[in-house]
């Protein structure tokens, strides 16, 4: 496919998919599917596609541990995108509740992820399907990290921009 360039000046490729809408019952959707995005071209490209196209925020050029997911129906549609990356250097907050010093942060910072990006596709108006997809990925983060990187992950965090989100999903 031809390549485009985003609003942020980065070349991608504009791979084509459906913009179909997409608003049955979250039952009639399964299986929902989480792919992680490892060594194919194709997924990859998909997935930068679609979170550069309907993210608010985009999607830089991942560098360090992260996971991408792409979420799919029973019927191999896409609807959605997650991104897990390397936690927040220091966020004093964070670090206040869970009762990290400077060292301690910096030795257990690898224990942690942030989930930067989701993404449920503006088609796809499916109720509760955010929750079920936060929880599912949830079940196997860990999982899913532990074999790429070779160690655990204990804590996963996220910002919520509550000036466009509730961030309802996550509680």
């Amino acid at each position: 496919p031809a390549r485009i360039v985003t609003n942020r000046g980065r070349l991608i490729r504009d791979i084509p998919h459906s913009r179909e809408p997409i608003t049955e019952k979250l039952a009639h959707l399964h299986p929902i599917m989480l792919v992680m995005v490892q060594n194919s071209q194709d997924a990859n490209h998909l997935f930068h596609c679609l979170m550069d196209r309907y993210h608010y925020l985009g999607c830089r050029v991942t560098v360090g541990e992260h996971i991408k997911y792409i979420v799919y129906d029973g019927q191999k549609r896409p609807l959605g995108c997650l991104l897990f990356g390397s936690a927040a250097w220091q966020t004093a907050d964070r670090d206040r509740f869970i009762g990290w010093d400077p060292t301690t942060r910096k030795r257990n910072l690898k224990l942690m992820t942030n989930n930067t990006r989701f993404l449920i596709l503006p088609w796809v108006q499916v109720k509760n399907l955010a929750s079920h997809v936060l929880g599912a990925c949830m079940r196997r983060l860990r999982n899913d990290w532990g074999n790429r990187y070779g160690h655990d992950l204990c804590l996963v965090e996220t910002f919520v921009d509550r000036s466009r989100f509730a961030g309802t999903c996550y509680q």
